[in-house]
């Protein structure tokens, strides 16, 4: 009996295990960024004057270039949220923000888990949890209040709802919450764009091409473009007018002289750099991602195991993962770790799907024995990269105490 209910025991064991860590470095000494200031500020400010402060906001963004080195108050769908945290909690100060962050990577670790058993099997949910659990950007996440770590939540939220679609598209009660984290993603931070966009492109792909549902890809295709427009109505409506929200929204992507200096201290390098500070964080996750990746694109013949519906759930994934890892990688002054959190989730699924596709494939060749002892070397493999990657997030994290994730700064303290 407990042999045919290991892959939920170990599962719990992991899931428990990463609420732990995360748990107790919610209250690590933290230097809050300008970033995280900012939201704080504007957030207490929606909570003490009420909904109608945002346009006062826009506007004094507007006027001063001084704000200009952070995004808010574009990123209003994050402000909302810690805003009503702040109602919840009954506190306006960076407690608010830090249990939003937990709250966050805790239900991103439990979505995760569960993605991994409804689309796949618990054995590729253990995997994924395993990696996801000692994550460094995860867990760094919860020591303060950036929003990052929500924008991750909305994404994995965004690719479950997709891959609920996938598996029956005629469940059109979907296709509305689709649209609305997508929305709502967009408004927590403005890469949501591609979150949405990426997201719509595989349905409408598999849609066309799998289903032959033509009618219900142009729908889908038009409320992607009525959801672009809600955004845009939701900036002016809180902006007061097109004008300011135009305005504001732009500025957003223009940086100050302090925010460049800032830029040029952790987040520029050659287009090689961020792969290879993910390989140096956790090679263990990299290599079973890697292999996730090659499975998804090998014939059937030789990985029998997943099938095509799988395969598409995968690919949706793989594009998330490659898609924000490469925007991140070879736009100017853009590498830092938690700019890809909307990949982080979808790293750890195809890390799973690797792990179980090798694992699967090696048990056609051996003995029940040999399977066994190889099946342990394998658990053991994941349970040593995961106190690895503690060790490093220990080091990055408390023993420097970096206020920043840039792949310079990665690399530097990890003396590479």
């Amino acid at each position: 009996m407990i042999v045919k209910h290991l892959h939920w025991i170990a599962l719990a064991l992991v899931l428990a295990t990463g609420i732990w860590l995360r748990a107790i470095h919610v209250n690590d000494p933290h230097r809050l960024t300008p970033n995280e200031r900012a939201y704080l500020s504007d957030a207490a400010r929606l909570h003490d004057e009420g909904f109608a402060a945002t346009r006062p906001l826009f506007v004094e963004y507007m006027n001063d270039p001084d704000l200009w080195a952070v995004a808010q108050p574009a990123r209003i769908g994050y402000i909302l949220l810690l805003d009503l945290t702040m109602t919840i909690m009954r506190a306006t100060d960076i407690h608010a923000g830090m249990t939003l962050s937990f709250l966050a990577s805790v239900l991103t670790l439990m979505l995760l888990a569960w993605l991994g058993v409804r689309f796949f099997n618990p054995w590729v949910s253990v995997a994924a949890c395993a990696l996801c659990a000692t994550s460094l950007t995860d867990i760094w996440l919860v020591r303060g209040t950036p929003q990052d770590g929500v924008f991750g939540l909305f994404a994995l939220l965004e690719i479950w709802i997709a891959c609920e679609i996938m598996r029956a598209p005629r469940r059109y009660w979907l296709y509305v919450p689709f649209h609305l984290v997508g929305i709502w993603s967009i408004l927590i931070k403005q890469s949501g764009l591609f979150v949405y966009g990426f997201c719509a492109a595989w349905l409408l792909g598999f849609l066309l091409f799998r289903e032959r549902k033509p009618r219900v890809a142009v729908t889908l295709a038009a409320c992607f473009v009525a959801g672009l427009l809600i955004v845009c109505v939701v900036y002016i409506y809180c902006a007061g007018d097109s004008i300011t929200a135009w305005r504001v929204y732009m500025l957003s992507y223009i940086s100050n002289a302090e925010a460049w200096s800032y830029n040029d201290e952790c987040c520029f390098g050659p287009p090689t750099q961020m792969p290879y500070v993910l390989w140096l964080l956790s090679p263990v996750t990299s290599a079973l991602a890697l292999a996730g990746f090659a499975s998804l694109l090998s014939p059937a013949k030789w990985i029998g195991n997943l099938t095509t519906l799988q395969r598409n759930y995968g690919g949706l994934c793989a594009l998330m993962a490659v898609g924000f890892l490469t925007m991140f990688t070879f736009f100017s002054g853009m590498q830092v770790l938690r700019f890809i959190t909307p990949g982080e989730g979808a790293v750890c699924l195809l890390g799973g799907v690797g792990f179980y596709c090798l694992i699967s494939r090696a048990s056609l060749h051996l003995s029940p024995i040999e399977f066994a002892f190889l099946l342990a070397v394998a658990v053991v493999g994941v349970m040593s990269g995961m106190v690895r990657d503690y060790r490093v997030f220990d080091k990055v994290a408390i023993e420097v105490g970096t206020p920043e994730l840039g792949a310079i700064q990665i690399r530097s303290i990890l003396g590479l």
